[in-house]
């Protein structure tokens, strides 16, 4: 036996006497041991994800109003409730049947690559709206109640050319409000997980991007008041904006890699060439 291969022998069996010696002092089965191991090799990191319920069937949800000035890019399903379809402004809506568009469940246009629901459409689509408002409801609650040892307030400006512009996966508190005036990072693998706790509201000036493989998916922007995303400016992840104020606003040109979910009567407003895409 070479003796690179002696030492290896010996360092497995000293591994498995002290092994042997810990569990004489606390027992676990072996089982146990084995599961612990496999769980700490595969665990994400961050929080645990927030879920969304049916509301991850749509890529933006509101409850009262979205308005659009075209052209716009939606990729994903559109609902409103207890909005009526006369609430979504901007778009030319056509129907995919026939019997006109309130003796139906679906609308289409050629700017959202997906479907249209609205709580004035036939059954079951109003239940179904309801149950995925509640689900963005439940979402927002949960991700508004994670506690949080990374309190932010006293950074209100972040991005590059300040002092944070990268984030590892985690839970991110800021006490107030958050303007992104500089592009950041959020570097990740597709299981990791970010939250993050706004009280007040969220401007975006600049390019937010995910590395590492880290998902749209796993990224979520809990704002207590509005959320704004500037001229040409991008973000990744799911927005869950509250009951005041919480409205959300795209300037021209501005992108959304993720999903938006307003509770608040404004709702979603999309300008000249936004674009929001699902994950």
């Amino acid at each position: 036996m070479k003796l690179y291969q002696k030492i290896c022998l010996i360092l497995l069996l000293f591994a498995l006497a002290f092994t042997f010696g810990c569990y004489k002092k606390n027992p676990v089965a072996p089982s146990t041991l084995l599961t612990g191991m496999i769980a700490s090799a595969g665990q994400n990191s961050g929080p645990l994800p927030v879920t969304l319920g049916t509301a991850v069937n749509y890529a933006i949800l509101v409850k009262t109003a979205i308005t659009a000035t075209v052209p716009v890019s939606i990729t994903g399903n559109v609902g409103i409730y207890p909005g009526l379809s006369t609430s979504i402004v901007g778009f030319v809506l056509s129907t995919n049947g026939t019997g006109g568009v309130y003796s139906i469940d679906i609308d289409t246009t050629r700017y959202i690559s997906g479907n249209v629901y609205a709580n004035d459409y036939k059954s079951p689509t109003p239940a179904n709206l309801s149950t995925a408002v509640n689900a963005m409801a439940t979402a927002y609650a949960d991700a508004a109640s994670r506690v949080s040892a990374n309190n932010y307030t006293s950074y209100t400006s972040i991005g590059s050319g300040s002092q944070i512009s990268s984030f590892a996966p985690g839970l991110y508190k800021w006490g107030s409000y958050l303007t992104i005036n500089g592009n950041i990072t959020l570097n990740g693998t597709a299981s990791d997980v970010w939250i993050f706790q706004i009280s007040g509201y969220l401007q975006v000036n600049a390019i937010v991007t995910l590395t590492g493989g880290a998902l749209a998916q796993n990224v979520f922007w809990q704002v207590g008041s509005y959320c704004s995303i500037n001229v040409n400016k991008h973000l990744e992840g799911i927005v869950l904006t509250g009951t005041s104020t919480g409205y959300i606003t795209l300037d021209n040109g501005a992108s959304v890699h993720g999903r938006l979910y307003s509770q608040d009567p404004t709702g979603v407003t999309l300008n000249l060439n936004s674009s929001v895409t699902t994950p």
